[in-house]
C-alpha cells in the first residue's frame, strides 16, 4: 500500500518515478520527528534511511 501511494507521488511530481530504497525522502525532505514516526509505522521501509 505504501509503496503504491509512492508510485503514484513519483509520476505526478515532474514525471519522476520514486525508487522504492528511500526515494520518497529524496524528493520530499521530511523533518526528523515526522521520518521518525514514519520509521515506527514501517520499520522495513524506513530502515534503509537511517
Amino acid at each position: 500500500m505504501v509503496l503504491a501511494l509512492c508510485s503514484s507521488l513519483g509520476d505526478y511530481v515532474n514525471g519522476q518515478t520514486i525508487t522504492v530504497d528511500g526515494g520518497l525522502l529524496t524528493l520530499f525532505p521530511v523533518p526528523d520527528h515526522e521520518r521518525a514516526e514514519d520509521a515506527a509505522k514501517f520499520p522495513n521501509y524506513s530502515s534503509s534511511t537511517k
